[in-house]
């Protein structure tokens, strides 16, 4: 996605909402980014507008994917067998 935007001439920030769509906009509605820090900083009170609670992670692109993911295997108790500890051993 990032060289889709960049070949049209546009800026990318990868991002993730941590929390359900109704919270968009709440003060205390988490959303994380990676990308480019300057284009983060120079956008940052729109994106603060998105959700308040607003990180920025890291340059690497699609690093917010990676923590996505493990955020959502964390939070399913996994334990390296399957979601829930089911799984095919």
């Amino acid at each position: 996605m990032a060289a889709w935007a960049k070949e049209r001439g546009a800026l990318f920030l990868d991002g993730a909402v941590k929390n359900v769509p109704s919270a968009v906009g709440a003060p205390e509605t988490l959303l994380y980014y990676s990308g480019p820090r300057e284009i983060f900083d120079q956008y940052l009170p729109v994106l603060r507008v998105l959700g308040g609670d607003t990180v920025y992670l890291v340059r690497q692109q699609h690093s917010v994917m990676l923590v996505d993911i493990c955020g959502v295997v964390a939070g399913s108790g996994c334990d390296g067998r399957g979601f829930g500890g089911v799984g095919a051993r």
